[in-house]
């Protein structure tokens, strides 16, 4: 078994993690040591989480027998999940697992804490547990001003949309789309043109059958099409927000690993 844990580790330190995690789970599967397992199946998602496979790294994290571990490295294994989890865009996972670290104990899951807080829009809370590092670590002050020099509140845009349904098309106008705005008060002024002629001209049957239809069709869709950029633009500030953070957590993070 010597060799064969020598081979997985030759794999593994010239970052050819593909044979090198066959050559773990091989191990695993010759040894009856419990705690030998735990720290080959350990090694065995690094192989997989250094291949950007994280979901077969968490697959395989899961085989642990957590149990038979010490705190220390329970707290590594819910780092590692945690972190894959991350990685894999499952910020709900990731917090639960974060939660069961004992975190005064880890820097670096602190570190990750304050991430995901960010992506599950935790600002408020991310924000005060920065704090709190900022503080144990005598860090520069002027970091406990990252969230302060942000808006971290949602935009309101009830009155864009109210202000849409009163004068179809005039709340693209407030987002800075001209084009859709002249594009949506036209197709609304002609189709309700139309169908008002339609009327006054006795044409009761093509006002029913084809204006109010149609008109209605523009101007509802309009509103829908506008909801759907303001969802875009909430989103993309949110991902310009949360990519700020980042890069000042990561900053934070690089200083104390010096």
């Amino acid at each position: 078994m010597d060799s064969i844990y020598e081979k997985a580790e030759k794999y593994f330190n010239k970052k050819n993690y593909t044979y090198a995690a066959l050559e773990y789970e091989r191990l695993i599967y010759l040894t009856s040591n419990e705690v030998f397992k735990n720290q080959l199946l350990l090694k065995k998602s690094y192989c997989y989480k250094l291949n950007t496979n994280y979901q077969a790294s968490i697959e395989t994290l899961s085989r642990i027998n957590f149990n038979a571990l010490n705190i220390e490295m329970q707290d590594t294994v819910l780092y590692e999940r945690s972190l894959s989890y991350y990685l894999l865009g499952d910020f709900k996972n990731a917090f639960y697992n974060l939660e069961l670290i004992n975190i005064n104990k880890m820097n670096h899951s602190i570190y990750l804490y304050l991430l995901t807080l960010n992506e599950l829009e935790r600002w408020d809370e991310s924000q005060q547990a920065l704090l709190k590092y900022i503080k144990k670590y005598d860090l520069d002050s002027s970091y406990q001003e990252i969230y302060s020099n942000i808006n971290m509140k949602e935009k309101k845009y009830n009155v864009v949309i109210v202000l849409s349904h009163v004068v179809p098309g005039f709340g693209y106008f407030i987002l800075g789309k001209p084009k859709e705005a002249f594009t949506s008060m036209l197709l609304n002024t002609l189709t309700g043109y139309y169908t008002v002629s339609s009327f006054i001209g006795g044409y009761y049957a093509t006002g029913v059958i084809i204006g109010i239809p149609f008109f209605l069709r523009f101007y509802f869709g309009g509103i829908r099409n506008l909801k759907n950029i303001i969802k875009e633009k909430e989103m993309k500030r949110k991902i310009e927000l949360n990519q700020y953070l980042k890069e000042k957590i990561i900053e934070i993070n690089f200083i104390l690993d010096k």
